[in-house]
């Protein structure tokens, strides 16, 4: 799978050192991390929620889940996990499930 041209340009521009590494496809992060070699707290997952009409980026480590209650408490608004087929539109140079944790980077 190819990288998002906008996340490398941001990792570029913000003289970020990044090494890119090959793994196999996997659905779930937590598998990536195992792929990887390492724990699934170091490396990190992207769960979308929505808030009324708007889209919410969520990172926390591949070996977490998402916690709504308090989620919702730390937005302060009621809280809903997000449908693929409602976010997907957002991240047109990503395939579902390997959207990179800078929602910045797509206007979140």
């Amino acid at each position: 799978m190819e990288i998002p041209k906008r996340l490398i340009d941001c990792l570029n521009e913000n003289k970020v050192r990044y090494e890119i590494l090959q793994h196999p496809e996997a659905v779930a992060a937590q598998r990536i991390a195992q792929a990887e070699h390492v724990k699934g707290r170091h490396h990190a997952k992207v769960v979308m929620i929505k808030s009324g009409d708007q889209h919410v980026m969520m990172v926390l480590p591949a070996d977490h889940h998402i916690d709504l209650e308090k989620a919702e408490k730390a937005i302060g608004k009621p809280i809903s996990l997000d449908k693929e087929e409602e976010f997907k539109s957002l991240f047109p140079d990503c395939a579902i499930g390997a959207m990179p944790p800078f929602g910045n980077l797509y206007g979140l």
